[in-house]
């Protein structure tokens, strides 16, 4: 269970992280499209040197000050998103009006 659960983490970080390589390289082929190796290369000691301090004596500190910390404003970014959204495609005066007609 235990390798199964770690296997199916690892499997999903590497998705998250070919779809943003991917999505970059494909924005900007002129930079990324023949060094792809070094690119990936790149993103990969990014990630590695970003969380080597949660391995260290203070990483429960990190840890922990990051989960109660960041999660706040980026959950408040999704939900600002999210109205800025719904106001765009739907239209806030055709909100208006079916809100106040009930």
């Amino acid at each position: 269970f235990i390798l199964k659960t770690g296997k199916k983490k690892l499997l999903n970080l590497f998705a998250g992280l070919e779809s943003i390589i991917t999505g970059l390289c494909d924005e900007f082929p002129e930079l990324f499209a023949r060094r792809r190796p070094l690119f990936v290369l790149g993103v990969l000691i990014i990630c590695y040197l970003g969380a080597l301090p949660t391995c260290s004596q203070g990483g429960d500190y990190i840890v922990t000050l990051m989960s109660e910390i960041s999660v706040s404003p980026a959950l408040l970014l999704v939900v600002l998103i999210e109205c800025v959204a719904v106001s765009w495609f739907y239209g806030l005066i055709e909100s208006n009006f079916n809100t106040s007609k009930q």
